[in-house]
């Protein structure tokens, strides 16, 4: 799984339905506000057995970075929206014993911080837009 297949899945959620949201993956010189973009962090594959069989489980731990805007309140609620899109969607995922997005199985979706992250301003490009952070780490199958 790609960083890219993460940011086609959330894409794939319509959190944002009436506004223009701009989804990027890795560094975007020239950022927009009202941005997503989704970064990868470390995070490995294990081996389990379900019913004495082994099967290869892969983990993907992702950084949503939510480039608002220069109203710190409104960075926060769309933050908020993005986080609990996020839970509703492990909801899901829970119910229906995985989900499948592509050739992919996602088993679960844990969220690594109990809100999302507050980094304040955007420091590269000094333009005064803030900015949250949503870690998760996705389990899944090929």
């Amino acid at each position: 799984m790609l960083v890219s297949d993460v940011k086609d899945l959330i894409k794939s959620l319509n959190i944002f339905e009436d506004e223009t949201i701009n989804y990027y993956c890795g560094i975007l010189d020239q950022k927009k506000e009202q941005s997503l973009g989704f970064y990868k962090e470390d995070y490995g594959d294990n081996e389990v057995n379900v019913n004495g069989k082994a099967i290869s489980i892969k983990g993907k731990q992702i950084q949503i970075l939510i480039h608002w805007n220069k109203n710190y309140n409104e960075t926060e609620i769309a933050a908020q929206k993005v986080y609990k899109a996020l839970e509703k969607f492990n909801d899901v995922i829970i119910e229906n014993k995985g989900y499948e997005f592509k050739e992919f199985k996602i088993f679960y979706l844990d969220l690594i911080d109990g809100e999302p992250l507050d980094y304040k301003k955007d420091p590269v490009t000094d333009t005064g837009v803030f900015q949250q952070g949503i870690r998760f780490r996705l389990i899944y199958t090929e």
